[in-house]
This record gives structure tokens, C-alpha cells and sequence, in this order.
């Protein structure tokens, strides 16, 4: 795998040798040997400033971080559930994300500062083997081995326009269940029905959440 920085000054290559390394792209100088947990890297992206460099293994499920001036791993991600394999990887126009595509059918987004998982996005059925996010970063594309290209707009749009499909974390599953019953609350008779049947929605919501 390569990928070229952003200023077009640096190459960065992954091998079966288990490293990454950064080149200088006018002189083909090696400038550092990336090492990190085991595994091979497959994908490679840099960070929109080309301060930092990510890659992701398809062997070990984990996605790295180095800082590109020192070599410093800053942290490493991913890597969870059962199966796992990181198969693509892009950083946000922004900087303030990073985008993996899983093995398990997953596309995952991750805080790019601190390695954090912010949401899982489900909809694919097989492998997912490259993502990239649109130039202005308004929306994330994912390709998998199921045959489909699916687009996931910026995970406000829901704020912005009715109707919208919300991804399904937590706490936005949570608020697609509010907005799906603020639609059924129109088919009541009466504003205290709609009242009431505020009243029960909650308590069944909060009993589900319960356990």
C-alpha cells in the first residue's frame, strides 16, 4: 500500500517486513521505518495536515498512528469483537476523524486525536474493502465485497432535515425512536391522548433500556 501526503514531499509504503516506511518523494530517501504491533499493514492514509500518518492491519484488526516528524506511535484502535481485519482506512478533511472499514461489515469512525471510537455504522453484508470522505466532508463512501457503494452523510444531517435517516449508535437509535413516535402522535384524537401516549411511550422506552 501507498499513500502520498498531502504536500506531495513524503511516500509512505507498507510491506510484508511488518513496517511502514516514509520516503522522501523527490530524492527516494528513506526518512523513518514506522514499526507497531504485530501484523502486516495493508492500508495507509495521512492526516489532512500530513502531520500524521495511519495504518491498518487486515491480520491483526488493528489500526496505528505515528507522529510523521518523530516516528512516535501516538496510539493504536480497533480491533474489536470477534472477527476482525481493518481493509481500508481515510482520514476526514477536517482532521478530526478517521474512517476504517472492517472485516465484520462495519465502517467504524474514530476521534482522530485520541484513537476513541465515536460510531459504528452497520449496512453492509460483506467485507468492507475502501472508504473516502467527499472533499468538503459532508459525507463518508464505503465499497464492500457485497457488491455496493453506500454513502453516509455528516451524522448531523437528521438535525438539519426531516426525515433523515439516523445511524444506528446508541443514543441516535434512541432519538429515532422520539422522532418516529413524534410522527405516530398526529394519528391521536386528542391532545391529551397524545399526552398519554407520550406517558406510556416512556415508560416502555425506559423499561426496554432497563432491562
Amino acid at each position: 500500500s501507498v499513500a502520498i501526503s498531502p504536500d506531495g514531499k513524503l511516500l509512505a509504503t507498507a510491506s510484508d517486513d511488518k513496517t511502514v516506511k516514509l520516503w522522501d518523494a523527490a530524492t527516494g530517501r528513506t526518512i523513518n521505518t514506522l514499526t507497531g504491533p504485530e501484523g502486516v499493514a495493508l492500508v495507509l492514509a495521512f492526516s489532512p495536515d500530513g502531520r500524521r500518518v495511519f495504518a491498518g492491519s487486515d491480520e491483526t484488526g488493528l489500526a496505528i498512528a505515528w507522529e510523521v516528524s518523530s516516528g512516535q506511535e501516538l496510539f493504536h484502535f480497533s480491533g474489536q469483537g470477534d472477527v476482525v481485519g481493518v481493509d481500508a482506512i481515510a482520514a476526514s478533511p477536517d482532521g478530526t476523524q478517521v474512517a476504517t472499514g472492517e472485516f465484520d461489515t462495519t465502517v467504524r469512525l474514530w476521534e482522530a486525536a485520541t484513537g476513541k471510537l465515536l460510531r459504528t455504522l452497520f449496512g453492509h453484508s460483506s467485507q468492507v474493502v475502501s472508504v473516502a470522505y467527499s472533499a468538503d466532508g459532508s459525507y463518508l463512501a464505503s465499497a464492500s465485497e457485497d457488491g455496493t457503494v453506500k454513502r453516509w452523510d455528516a451524522l448531523t444531517l437528521f438535525l438539519r432535515k426531516a426525515g433523515a435517516p439516523l445511524d444506528n449508535n446508541v443514543c441516535e437509535r434512541a432519538l429515532k425512536k422520539a422522532i418516529l413516535h413524534r410522527k405516530n402522535s398526529m394519528f391521536f384524537k386528542s391532545r391529551n391522548g397524545a399526552r398519554v401516549g407520550d406517558m406510556f411511550m416512556s415508560l416502555i422506552y425506559t423499561c426496554e433500556l432497563s432491562g
